[in-house]
């Protein structure tokens, strides 16, 4: 979908004879804006957060993908860390 719309946004500065530099300079612009948000949300999709309990601590754990046996694991160490930040 980002690349349509950079491909789009080439081609309408095309027709105004703008410079091909300048072209690939907003398409790739154009590129990152929708891709870089959208790679985002696909990675927090598959991100679990564990957090300390203790009220005021600032203590968390992030996974990405993992099985239940490891995220039980973390769950359990973010409860019972000695250090509360």
């Amino acid at each position: 979908m980002s690349a349509a719309f950079a491909v789009w946004t080439g081609w309408s500065l095309h027709a105004y004879n703008v410079p091909v530099s300048l072209m690939l300079t907003a398409a790739l612009g154009v590129f990152n804006a929708v891709f870089g948000p959208a790679a985002d949300l696909a990675a927090k999709a598959g991100t679990v957060t564990h957090r300390c309990r203790e009220s005021g601590c600032t203590f968390r754990v992030q996974l990405t993908g993992p099985d239940s046996g490891e995220s039980r694991r973390w769950q359990e160490i973010a409860a019972q860390h000695p250090h509360h930040l």
